[in-house]
């Protein structure tokens, strides 16, 4: 036994103690060797007018949070989500690795999990939702390429999301389905539900102004104006920014009411 190798020995004959030992780097995969601490995101996919508006300096923007901080600090003073919390580059890149939603960080976020959690759903998708549903890198997302398809967690929950409900309430198959999403998000699974199930009538969600008009709800949402419609939060009350004739008719007949993160 060489010098080096009968240190690593007797290293790893302490180690164990600790329930650790001492392996060669050849062996281990890329995600093992150099793992994800931080908070990331995918540089390419941004377009052009999303990055000119999704800016911390937006007018608009400063302007909500002038009224924010406008509120009591006892309802508005945050315990955990403070300035230093979240960073100027997730107003943008907002569906990457961030304090939202992790997806390349931890024991679990690595392409080995990405694919049992997608033979999983493949194994249970009588609906053909992967088949349906198309991903991309835009807004910062990760992807991973798994039996030919471009793969995120984004993706993935939204399929199991997806098959949750249809489980409870069977939305594949009941026609004229109508649902309320409060506190959509971006519109992540507004935008898979509509463009997957046509028993879905009407998807009625709510987002922030700010982002809806230039973030993923005008890139996705906006194409499916016909079945989803997007109420916009400003603060203390609900405007509707279409169709408001629409939402007045279906305001007692709502099938589901979602909030899903």
């Amino acid at each position: 036994m060489s010098v080096k190798a009968s240190v690593a020995s007797l290293a790893n004959q302490v180690l164990r103690r600790y329930n650790a030992q001492i392996v060669p780097a050849n062996i281990l995969h890329e995600w093992q060797r150099a793992p994800v601490t931080r908070p990331c995101f995918n540089e390419r996919g941004l377009p052009d007018e999303a990055a000119r508006y999704l800016r911390p300096d937006n007018p608009k923007l400063v302007e909500l949070q002038r009224r924010y901080g406008a509120f009591d600090a006892d309802v508005t003073t945050p315990f955990i989500w403070t300035d230093g919390h979240v960073r100027a580059e997730d107003i943008a890149y907002f569906r990457g690795d961030n304090a939202w939603v992790w997806q390349v960080r931890g024991k679990n976020s690595n392409v080995l999990a990405y694919a049992l959690s997608f033979y999983y759903l493949k194994s249970i998708d009588r609906l053909g939702l992967l088949d349906k549903l198309a991903e991309d890198n835009s807004f910062g997302n990760f992807t991973f390429t798994i039996d030919g398809r471009e793969i995120s967690r984004d993706l993935l929950d939204s399929i199991a999301e997806i098959y949750f409900l249809d489980r409870h309430l069977g939305i594949a198959s009941r026609a004229g389905f109508r649902v309320l999403d409060v506190g959509a998000g971006y519109g992540r699974l507004a935008h898979r539900m509509v463009s997957a199930l046509p028993s879905i009538e009407r998807y009625f969600c709510t987002i922030c102004d700010f982002g809806a008009r230039r973030g993923h709800a005008r890139y996705r949402l906006m194409r499916l104006m016909a079945r989803c419609a997007i109420i916009r939060w400003i603060w203390r009350s609900i405007s509707i920014v279409f169709p408001s004739a629409e939402w007045k008719r279906s305001s007692g007949g709502r099938d589901c009411s979602a909030n899903i993160a």
